[in-house]
């Protein structure tokens, strides 16, 4: 057998039916971070975590998590954070009318189940249009690996552009972090 495609655009994908699922139950403006993140009004909502087993020339396996902040406690969302502008939950950003987790959970695992039906022969490609129009990141500077720019937005493999003074670097993994506005 052979590796499904855009396996390193595989958590995007996810993202992207994350924030279809999220959307068809709250009607919230989400927005995606690139490489993993579910942002609302700037504040991280949720996450996904993707797990990968592949041999060389052998099955493949993925494992897809998927967090969501449903109902949490003020101390928790006010609470200093990874990501420098906070944390909200779907209680708070519904006015207190968050998704049965039931319901929640439903919706993502359909979505899940769609996505894994056709990825491993379209990949990313199907996804790439509608995650750069969520897309939290394009436009701003960030810093990347250590280097300052802005994003440019994300390419057709799942790479994150971004143009510093000197030329415009793809960024396959890490932590990519925006920066203060000046």
């Amino acid at each position: 057998e052979s590796q499904p495609q855009d396996l390193a655009a595989l958590a995007l994908a996810a993202g992207v039916v994350a924030r279809r699922a999220l959307i068809e139950l709250t009607s919230l403006p989400i927005q995606i971070k690139w490489p993993n993140d579910l942002l609302f009004d700037g504040k991280k909502l949720g996450g996904i975590l993707v797990e990968l087993v592949a041999e060389s020339h052998g099955p493949c396996h993925a494992v897809v998590g998927i967090g969501v902040n449903v109902s949490a406690t003020p101390e928790l969302t006010g609470s200093p954070s990874a990501w420098a502008g906070g944390a909200v939950d779907l209680a708070t950003a519904t006015g207190d009318q968050p998704p049965s987790r039931n319901a929640l959970a439903a919706t993502l695992i359909d979505a899940l189940a769609s996505l894994f039906q056709g990825y491993a022969d379209d990949g990313f490609s199907g996804y790439h249009a509608e995650l750069a129009d969520a897309d939290y990141l394009q436009g701003r500077r960030v810093d990347a690996d250590g280097f300052v720019g802005t994003a440019l937005g994300v390419a057709a493999d799942g790479t994150l552009l971004v143009e510093t003074d000197a030329e415009v670097r793809k960024i396959l993994a890490g932590d990519v972090s925006v920066r203060p506005e000046s």
